[in-house]
């Protein structure tokens, strides 16, 4: 299938090798460019190689939160980004408590052949607010699986 720019913008396509589009716009130094905008996905299993989704993620013409855009975190972020200097991964998961046994932390680790990113991930809390004075927290609660956002 074959990528067609129209007055309303790109139209995107799907084939085996992924989610594409052709996308027009500006290089950071000003440069017309017409760029070309790959998806995969990939399913990812504990103590195994990744390997490729049955079905790519759609690409996504803008931000998508978890809930309402003033309260809650980007959930997927635009792909329609003509330049991008390095390789998006995004992680939209949980951390689950060793052996299934509620803790109240734990640390999370998500590696990418020799990049490294880790989390301490901590139960749900509470803040209280008094005018005037620093918040104060509640303990966490323990939990036995937690969503990464």
């Amino acid at each position: 299938m074959a990528d067609v720019l129209t007055p309303t913008g790109p139209t995107p396509t799907t084939d085996p090798s992924g989610q594409h589009i052709v996308l027009p716009g500006q290089a950071p130094d000003g440069e017309h460019i017409l760029a070309v905008l790959v998806k995969r996905s990939y399913s990812i299993q504990s103590g195994q190689r990744c390997r490729r989704a049955a079905k790519d993620r759609k690409l996504v013409a803008g931000d998508t939160h978890f809930g309402d855009p003033m309260n809650t975190s980007v959930q997927y972020e635009s792909d329609f980004v003509p330049v991008k200097l390095a390789t998006d991964v995004v992680l939209n998961g949980h951390a689950y408590a060793p052996d299934g046994k509620a803790t109240f932390e734990i640390p999370a680790t998500l590696s990418v052949d020799d990049v490294v990113r880790s989390v301490l991930v901590i139960g749900d809390r509470t803040a209280h607010h008094r005018a005037g004075t620093a918040p104060v927290f509640s303990d966490p609660v323990s939990f036995t699986r937690m969503p990464l956002r």
